[in-house]
């Protein structure tokens, strides 16, 4: 599955549709493979990976930091539990992305599967769930 979604970060793709308010048929351009993506879940993979670059990125900062007092520095440490800040993100993750149910422009789409096709892990949301599912479009019944 990872080739593929390589695949689909490295072509053009066009977007065909959208049913059932919420999953976009996409095609890519070379001919090549078609995938039906869940635009709640791939929403959420992408916010994820954001929010934790930002974390990462400011726990960096604060490690370097001269202009706070040893006594700040060591209690923002202290409460930055692991475990609570992934489940955290991953709930922000979940309830900031596009609803199920919300019809999304056509500009949003295109912008969230660019932005999957880029992410670390694309294959699933912050909670499991597939973001994208590739279709066999081969003739061959078996």
């Amino acid at each position: 599955m990872e080739s593929d979604l390589g695949e689909l970060g490295r072509a053009r793709f066009r977007l065909v549709g959208v049913f059932a308010n919420g999953f976009a048929l996409v095609a890519l351009q070379n001919g090549g493979a078609v995938y039906i993506v869940d635009q709640h879940a791939a929403h959420e993979r992408v916010r994820l990976e954001m929010l934790q670059a930002m974390v990462h990125d400011h726990l960096q900062d604060l490690k370097q930091c001269n202009h706070l007092d040893t006594e700040c520095i060591n209690r923002c440490r202290a409460s930055s539990d692991p475990m609570w800040i992934d489940r955290t993100l991953r709930s922000r993750a979940c309830r900031g992305a596009v609803p199920v149910t919300r019809s999304t422009r056509v500009e949003e789409l295109v912008w969230i599967i660019t932005s999957l096709a880029q992410c670390r892990h694309p294959t699933a949301c912050a909670h499991g769930r597939p973001t994208m599912v590739r279709l066999s479009l081969s003739q061959d019944p078996s």
